[in-house]
């Protein structure tokens, strides 16, 4: 029997941007960030100068994401909003959420715990889903969440809109991670389509 030639293709997927801090963050950063987690602290790039490195270095990435992701044809300034620490205890977890008020999200993991993952929602899920039929084997096209291996240093940038979640924390240990925000200053829109905004 002849074998019937196909491909399959993504439409519209969503991005998330992975990369890697080379140089691992000092005793006093690790310390420092533990002391910000108790302060409960929610500007943490902002007031924090200890963790200026860090800072630029998520910086850095946040303009390789906009450049090549967003690609916006008009000058706009992409910026952090709010930074904070959250820890994951041994039987914690974070349930599913998203970020509002935000374009950008962005996710540094200090210190991961074993076989340690983030699970992202298919935004289109519930259209999907409006007839079930239950898949023999999870794929890419047929799955409501995907897991992303994390590990320490490991930077994840995704459009803040993206549903995102950690399971139960079955280890001994705590995970740690900085979580920010990031939006932008500049002209949105055009005064002729009449959906001009202006954030300076």
């Amino acid at each position: 029997m002849m074998k019937l030639q196909h491909e399959i293709k993504s439409v519209f997927p969503s991005c998330l941007y992975v990369t890697h801090k080379k140089t691992p963050l000092s005793s006093l950063e690790l310390e420092d960030i533990k002391k910000e987690y108790h302060s409960r602290n929610s500007y943490i790039f902002n007031t924090n100068s200890l963790l200026t490195n860090l800072k630029e270095f998520c910086e850095e990435h946040i303009n390789i994401y906009v450049n090549e992701v967003i690609n916006p044809k008009e000058k706009l300034d992409f910026y952090i909003t709010q930074s904070w620490i959250n820890i994951t205890l041994p039987g914690g977890n974070l349930t599913n959420h998203s970020h509002r008020n935000s374009i950008i999200s962005g996710i540094f993991c200090v210190s991961a715990v074993k076989n340690d993952k983030i699970f992202f929602c298919d935004p289109y899920w519930t259209f999907k889903n409006s007839v079930e039929i239950e898949p023999e084997e999870s794929s890419l096209w047929n799955s409501r969440l995907l897991s992303i291996d994390v590990t320490d240093n490991k930077l994840l940038l995704f459009p803040s809109w993206l549903e995102h979640q950690v399971l139960q924390n079955k280890t001994n240990t705590s995970r740690i991670s900085l979580a920010f925000n990031v939006f932008a200053k500049g002209i949105f829109g055009a005064t002729n389509r009449k959906n001009e905004l202006i954030l300076l």
